[in-house]
């Protein structure tokens, strides 16, 4: 069993990171209150672009190029509303 990363950042619009098997990283957030799939699907590029801008504030070393984006509806569960950062195991 490998060891994976995981990153939580808790600010409005959070951030979240984890690493997959493969060795590449999941990027996630920019979450929106409302789900209205016109404007939803007309802003995945831009919500894509301040992600990959997020990335490379955070981690200029890596030089991370997207493989692909989307949106989709947030399910939002907040147990603890305490940034998360660590490696867990699968």
């Amino acid at each position: 069993m490998t060891a994976s990363t995981q990153l939580w950042e808790s600010a409005r619009l959070y951030l979240y990171l984890r690493s997959t098997g493969d060795g590449r990283l999941l990027v996630g957030g920019e979450d929106d209150d409302r789900d209205i799939p016109a404007r939803r699907d007309r802003l995945v590029d831009r919500k894509a672009a301040t992600l990959e801008r997020k990335i490379s504030w955070l981690f200029p070393h890596l030089h991370a190029q997207p493989a692909f984006a989307w949106v989709g509806v947030s399910v939002r569960v907040i147990i603890d509303p305490a940034a998360i950062c660590g490696v867990f195991l699968p």
